[in-house]
C-alpha cells in the first residue's frame, strides 16, 4: 500500500468516526445501501439529515467507501413500507442544494444567538 493509500484509509477511518459519534446509537438505522442501478455495484451511505421540501422527503447522504462524497436523495415510501432513494439532479438538486443550506445557516445562527 502506497503512502498515499495509507493516508487516504487513515482520512476514511477519521471521517468514519466522526460519523459514528455524531450518529451514536443510531448509526445502523441511519446506514444505506445503495446500488447503481447500472453497474449493479453497491455503496455505503451514512443518513446524516432529512428534511421535507416542497412537500417531498429528501435525505442528506455521506459515503465513504472510496473518496468521500456527499449526495442528496429524494426519500421514496414504498406501499409495502419500505423506503427508497431516488437521485435528483439539474434544476430539483439546485433548488434542494440552496434550501438545506438555508437550513444550515438558520442552525448556525441559531447556536451563535444563544
Amino acid at each position: 500500500m502506497s503512502d498515499v493509500d495509507k493516508q487516504n484509509e487513515q482520512e476514511r477511518e477519521e471521517l468514519l468516526e466522526e460519523v459514528k459519534e455524531l450518529l451514536g446509537d443510531d448509526i445502523e438505522s441511519s446506514t444505506v445501501i445503495l446500488e447503481d442501478s447500472e453497474t449493479g455495484e453497491e455503496f455505503t451511505f451514512y443518513m446524516l439529515d432529512d428534511f421535507e421540501f416542497e412537500n417531498e422527503i429528501y435525505a442528506f447522504l455521506l459515503n465513504i467507501d472510496e473518496e468521500p462524497e456527499a449526495i442528496f436523495a429524494k426519500v421514496i415510501n414504498e406501499a409495502d413500507g419500505s423506503m427508497n432513494f431516488q437521485s435528483i439532479t439539474g434544476d430539483e438538486f439546485d433548488r434542494v442544494s440552496a434550501y438545506f443550506e438555508s437550513l444550515e445557516e438558520d442552525m448556525e445562527d441559531e447556536l451563535f444567538e444563544k
